[in-house]
């Protein structure tokens, strides 16, 4: 039960990210994010750096959303 409760909580902060995106985009091009109930928490120009600021806020890392934002424009290919 844990488990789904903690992709519930990525699920609501991916949602929350995406219809919020432009904004997060604006404030931090080209950084990781970590978002934890709706907001960004962390962010930084590597995702351990995200990671680690997250935890010392104590947030466990497994229920953090952790993304890559691009600037506005960038086309990321996969």
């Amino acid at each position: 039960m844990e488990e789904m409760s903690m992709l519930e909580t990525v699920a609501k902060d991916n949602e929350w990210l995406q219809s919020h995106f432009e904004k997060v985009q604006k404030e931090h091009p080209n950084k990781f994010v970590a978002v934890s109930q709706g907001r960004v928490i962390a962010a930084g120009d590597a995702a351990e750096d995200v990671i680690k600021k997250a935890e010392e806020q104590g947030i466990h890392s497994a229920t953090t959303l952790i993304e890559f934002i691009p600037e506005k424009g960038l086309i990321l290919i996969l």
